[in-house]
């Protein structure tokens, strides 16, 4: 499980940390791949699941920085853009792993400054990342024999006595 309550940060494949400080995580979601082939004959359009890729973004507001920390904190990001790194939606969490518990390499695809509330005055980066391999979403699923207490119990699943898999109230 992926928990913690600090901000993200990364590790590179040569082992540098890089804590992304006052990172608000904007998008924490799967993006699905999928192919369409249509027939030139009778526009039929085939579609062809490809996969789930796990998608990560972060807003860093840099306004929180003092003045010369701020360019630096720029500096200093966006030289991993492009680069596989090792993913901590919380510095101290555990990293994104796949289903063989292998952990999973993220591309950083964006860091764009952008603007908060002024467009004269770029306060803050945008940071995608992007999992060089495709997710496997089938843990996620939920049993068919599967009981809720609560509504907002469904989010932790136990084993109870018999094998069946419930969610119970804290």
């Amino acid at each position: 499980m992926i928990t913690g309550v600090q901000e993200p940060k990364f590790i590179t494949q040569g082992g540098t940390t890089v804590n992304l400080q006052y990172a608000k995580i904007i998008a924490n979601e799967p993006e699905y791949r999928t192919l369409e082939q249509e027939s030139v004959l009778n526009n039929y359009i085939n579609h062809i699941h490809l996969g789930v890729h796990w998608i990560f973004k972060v807003r860093i507001h840099l306004y929180k920085y003092a003045a010369n920390a701020a360019i630096t904190a720029y500096n200093n990001l966006i030289q991993y853009l492009g680069d596989d790194v090792y993913l901590y939606p919380h510095k101290e969490g555990n990293t994104f792993v796949d289903s063989t518990g292998s952990d999973v390499l993220f591309r950083i695809q964006e860091v764009t400054p952008a603007y908060f509330d002024t467009p004269d005055f770029k306060d803050i980066i945008l940071m995608t990342f992007k999992s060089s391999k495709l997710v496997d979403l089938s843990e996620l699923t939920i049993p068919e024999n599967t009981i809720f207490t609560r509504k907002q119990d469904m989010i932790f699943p136990l084993t109870d006595s018999d094998g069946n898999i419930q969610l119970y109230e804290d």
